[in-house]
């Protein structure tokens, strides 16, 4: 991960509701520590979405607790920024 020394800044991104709408009420959400993408999940056609197709980032969620409790061990600073983006 692209982590500076001493701060870890996680940016958690789901769709803002005109794009939420528009594309017919699906949600997404996509998480990048320090500007590298890490985690995405996005509604699918709901009689197939799965946790081996459109959530299988659910499985990186353990690695990402680490790096976060990681951080914390050693005193990095870590920050959350919440953003609602038409851009997913």
């Amino acid at each position: 991960m692209g982590q500076k020394e001493g701060r870890m800044v996680v940016l958690f991104k789901s769709r803002d509701y005109d794009t939420y709408t528009k594309l017919d009420y699906r949600s997404a959400v996509e998480i990048t520590i320090d500007g590298d993408f890490v985690f995405g999940v996005c509604d699918g056609e709901p009689e197939d979405s799965t946790l081996g197709r459109d959530f299988s980032d659910v499985f990186k969620i353990p690695r990402l607790m680490q790096m976060a409790y990681d951080a914390g061990k050693i005193g990095d600073d870590f920050s959350i920024v919440i953003d609602k983006s038409s851009e997913i």
